[in-house]
């Protein structure tokens, strides 16, 4: 009997042993987990910080890029997830971007290249906006759209305060409340800029002048201007009149400023290049025949009909020293290439 007594402490013994074992190591393996989990939770904090600084630099320097000095930005958050961000200016298109965050003794750091798109990659913007029949591979922004008859297709983010009509398709975000257009050109400015500068200036009052090459300067029209290209060129025509557009040459990069109206022809066909056109009036394209630009279209108000816009913002960056700054208030923004290997969630 006794000894049965002893084997029976014995093994309950035992058994007690094998539970504080194995609770001891349920508990080392929750504790492990735990710490595990708080690390990578740290270190999820720490990326979405440095990435959050990699956002704020662009949304601050998207409109202030060409202001951006030589020896960069820097912007550090105390807070925490702490965070610090560097941008440096590597040429005339693009930024170079570093970000530190850090969270829970844990820091992240990321490096992003930056390409600057000046006008956001909008390729409509006005007060007032009419398409028949019209597509847009960019974004369209405005206070007022109406859809005429047809279809038209927008494979961009959509921004207006008001949509009439219908028949549309939007690949992108559609929103209602559309920024008030200020994009206002002051061409007595420009005048005042063309004559300081040397550009070539041509007072040109009763008839329309006609340009059948861009000239490496600037060119000033006191009137109406006829764009009539029969040559590959480069380069900025300003009218303080209309601008009629009568013929295009493929591969040409043109910016394009009327304090009137800018009238596109009824034949269509493909421009290739890059065309930039501005008007304090209107900008206005009818025609049955399609017609494809490549380049982005800014006005007061817009009348495109059968016309597919391909935004391009390649000719602003041959005229960047020559252009107001109004024009680069229409939201610019990034293109980004980012450079760590690993997955940015």
């Amino acid at each position: 009997m006794k000894n049965c007594r002893g084997a029976t402490l014995i093994w309950l013994l035992f058994i007690v042993s094998l539970f504080l074992l194995l609770g001891s190591a349920l508990i080392t393996l929750a504790h492990s987990d735990w710490r595990v989990s708080g690390h990578l939770w740290a270190a999820t904090q720490a990326r979405y910080a440095a990435e959050a600084g990699i956002e704020l630099a662009l949304s601050v320097l998207g409109p202030n890029f060409l202001q951006l000095e030589t020896e960069g930005w820097t912007y550090t958050r105390t807070e925490e997830p702490v965070f610090t961000v560097q941008a440096f200016r590597k040429d005339e298109r693009s930024l170079s971007l570093k970000a530190v965050g850090s969270a829970g003794g844990i820091t992240e750091t990321m490096e992003v290249l930056a390409f600057w798109r000046p006008l956001g990659r909008q390729g409509l913007r006005g007060r007032k906006v009419t398409l028949k029949e019209v597509t847009v591979h960019g974004h369209v922004l405005c206070e007022q759209l109406t859809f005429s008859t047809g279809h038209s297709h927008i494979y961009g983010n959509l921004s207006a305060r008001q949509i009439y009509g219908g028949g549309e398709e939007v690949f992108g975000h559609r929103c209602r409340e559309g920024m008030p257009y200020r994009s206002v050109v002051n061409f007595m400015q420009l005048a005042d800029q063309a004559q300081r500068e040397g550009w070539q200036v041509v007072i040109c009052e009763e008839e329309i002048y006609p340009v059948e090459k861009l000239p490496d300067v600037p060119l000033f029209v006191a009137g109406d201007a006829e764009i009539c290209l029969g040559q590959v060129s480069t380069g900025v025509c300003i009218a303080l009149g209309n601008i009629y557009i009568k013929k295009w040459t493929a591969g040409a990069h043109a910016v394009i400023l009327a304090a009137g109206n800018i009238i596109f022809p009824h034949s269509g066909g493909i421009w290739t290049g890059s065309l930039i056109a501005y008007s304090g009036e209107k900008i206005i394209r009818e025609g049955q025949l399609p017609l494809q630009i490549s380049g982005a279209l800014v006005a007061e108000e817009l009348i495109l009909e059968k016309t597919e816009i391909i935004y391009d913002d390649e000719a602003i960056f041959s005229a960047l020293n020559y252009l107001p700054e109004t024009l680069f208030t229409l939201q610019p923004g990034f293109d980004l290439e980012w450079l760590d290997v690993n997955p940015r969630r």
